[in-house]
């Protein structure tokens, strides 16, 4: 897996600059170049894919309340579920870049 580069430089952009432009999934994700300063927007297919890679951990915290687990492992599980997602959800988005 590769994190997305910039469409007009090709400067690939950090973890760091992905998670922070898609945690809000309420706002359409873009993403500023800090090399040329051109604005990426992440494209239809992989916003909505985004979308349903967050509610993996949402999945998984229903079905273990539903199982005889203790809470402790159910916590622990939840959190391990949700920190992987967390991790390679900036290595599933693809951008496109702006028309001005």
């Amino acid at each position: 897996m590769k994190i997305q580069s910039c469409v007009n430089c090709k400067r690939q952009f950090s973890w760091r600059e992905q998670a922070k432009s898609t945690r809000n999934l309420f706002k359409y994700p873009e993403i500023e170049c800090s090399n040329c300063r051109e604005i990426n927007k992440i494209t239809i297919p992989f916003y909505i894919l985004q979308f349903f890679v967050r509610a993996i951990p949402v999945s998984v915290l229903f079905f273990l309340l539903k199982s005889d687990i203790s809470n402790g492992n159910r916590i622990i599980i939840f959190l391990i579920c949700a920190a992987i997602t967390l991790y390679i959800e900036p290595f599933l988005v693809k951008y496109k870049k702006i028309e001005k």
